[in-house]
């Protein structure tokens, strides 16, 4: 009979043989997967595409593995302008997604196509893609209010891009309110969201209140990313150019001055 003792012993040893075996077979399985994401990350599309269809084809995956999966594709198919094949991978999550009790899922697959259709000009069916989401969220017990507030954002583009400007301003008004409830109000994508309203105000001639907007996104930017970083320099640039129209000279000079200080 083996003593406790030797049982111990024996089962450190198996372990410590097993577990570099272990890592190495964890490591080769997830491969594709990790390569995919990483070159996702890095912007190198076609690699990530590469790597994503290996692991796609890989053994049997759950569900929402190969949603995510999926949805990784086609953003690098996306990237690449291969529309028809993002589309035709877009409709493949959509339809896993489907099988999943969880809405959310159907939300994020139905977020993606969104973005498609708005590279395709498809701008009508975006719209009806963005009323399918907000419904969707809807049902939930907790409505994803950063997914709404990306969506409100996306609509605005699409009623811009069909000529309905005051639809569209009220789309981004209502992007930034739920960038505040959802992130609060000092966040980077509440001052995202009020760069594109400030935007849209501008194109409105309405300077006193997109000037209140682009302020605002300023002293986000300042504050998160530094007075000199990109978003802060384009925001000054933007404030300087809203104060000239609206006969504001002195303003406008001030601004301008700020901005050639940090170049």
């Amino acid at each position: 009979m083996i003593s406790v003792t030797r049982l111990v012993r024996l089962g450190v040893r198996l372990a410590t043989w097993a577990t570099p075996h272990v890592k190495e077979w964890h490591r080769q399985r997830h491969f594709n997967a990790t390569e995919g994401r990483r070159h996702l990350e890095s912007h190198h599309w076609a690699d990530a595409e590469k790597h994503i269809k290996l692991a796609l084809a890989e053994r049997r995956r759950a569900i929402p593995e190969r949603i995510e999966l999926l949805l990784s594709l086609q953003k690098a198919q996306r990237h690449q302008h291969k529309l028809a094949e993002a589309e035709k991978t877009v409709q493949q999550a959509i339809a896993l997604a489907g099988k999943v009790w969880e809405r959310s899922w159907r939300a994020l697959t139905k977020e993606a196509l969104v973005d498609l259709q708005l590279d395709q000009g498809k701008y009508s069916e975006a719209e009806q893609t963005i009323n399918d989401i907000q419904k969707l969220e809807a049902g939930q017990s907790a409505p994803g209010r950063a997914r709404l507030a990306r969506c409100s954002l996306k609509l605005a583009k699409a009623l811009l891009s069909t000529g309905r400007r005051e639809e569209a301003v009220e789309a981004c008004r209502r992007a930034v309110e739920l960038s505040e409830q959802a992130f609060g109000p000092e966040h980077l994508e509440t001052a995202n969201a009020l760069s594109e309203l400030g935007a849209l105000h501008h194109e409105h001639g309405n300077h006193a209140e997109a000037q209140r907007c682009v302020r605002r996104a300023l002293e986000i930017h300042r504050s998160e990313l530094g007075a000199d970083s990109l978003q802060a320099t384009q925001d000054l640039h933007r404030l300087a150019d809203l104060l000239e129209e609206s006969g504001d000279h002195t303003g406008a000079m001030a601004e301008y001055e700020r901005v050639l200080a940090m170049n």
